[in-house]
């Protein structure tokens, strides 16, 4: 169901303005993270996401743009919230059948295809023996998304797509990732702005119930920081949902509801 009358900070609909009913207008049902960046209650550190978890998260750099993001500088900036257990779900703890997601993110890069840029990251996109998941665009601009296990060489892999090519410009970008575990193949979909672009199959790898290889992290690659991988840019808007795969529509509704603030 599309959110309506939360009672708390940005959702109150009495506010108007910068932090109005019509602005946040998306879904809640299975809403696990949501941080606007931008938000004037983000500015500082810790910072406290704007879903019915609050989660508390610690800011390394990413200065604060106001009603714009968090700019992040691609050589230590990064925003950390939970611990290697809190969302060891994403790869397969406690449903290694039919776990699913949705990651959805508002972001403008600084130099597009200058060098891998990590946005989300809990050792998904690190070494082989890594497990967790990543969301990252690559210096050949395609947008990626990966789910590794731990198992090495040759086994690591639940998938790495889908390959969607990233526009080639400082603009920003509405990009989103769906992952369903439970579907026998097109298990991983790829979003940018208001198209969906393409699908990816799972391998046969088994999904590990094992811990992240680290807590989650926005624009820091799972490696332990790396120059050549961090993110550059701007990362305005995250949002993650637990257990649910958002439709095609539902993801043009949110484009359509927040791009007012990157246009």
């Amino acid at each position: 169901m599309m959110q309506t009358g939360v009672n708390s900070n940005l959702w109150r609909r009495t506010q108007s303005g910068l932090l109005g009913v019509n602005r946040r207008n998306f879904p809640i049902d299975g809403l696990e993270l949501y941080l606007p960046l931008w938000h004037p209650e983000l500015s500082s550190s810790p910072i406290i996401s704007k879903d019915p978890n609050a989660h508390s998260a610690t800011v390394t750099g990413a200065i604060h743009l106001p009603n714009v993001g968090r700019d992040f500088d691609e050589v230590d900036d990064r925003i950390t919230f939970g611990t290697v257990n809190s969302h060891k779900w994403m790869h397969g703890f406690g449903n290694t059948s039919a776990f699913k997601w949705t990651i959805a993110a508002w972001i403008k890069l600084h130099n597009p295809g200058g060098n891998n840029a990590c946005i989300f990251d809990t050792g998904g996109i690190g070494s082989l023996s890594d497990t967790g998941v990543g969301v990252f665009i690559r210096t050949t601009l395609v947008i990626e998304m990966g789910i590794f296990t731990g198992g090495g060489s040759g086994t690591e892999l639940i998938v790495s797509a889908p390959a969607t090519t990233y526009p080639n410009n400082s603009l920003y970008h509405f990009i989103a990732v769906t992952y369903d575990q439970s579907l026998g193949s097109a298990n991983a979909k790829t979003y940018l702005d208001d198209v969906a672009i393409e699908t990816a199959d799972k391998t046969a790898t088994t999904p590990s119930v094992e811990p992240s290889s680290m807590a989650p992290q926005l624009g820091r690659f799972s490696s332990g920081g790396n120059p050549t991988s961090d993110f550059d840019g701007i990362i305005g808007d995250h949002w993650i949902w637990e257990q649910r795969v958002l439709s095609a529509s539902e993801l043009l509704h949110i484009y359509n509801v927040t791009k007012w603030r990157y246009q």
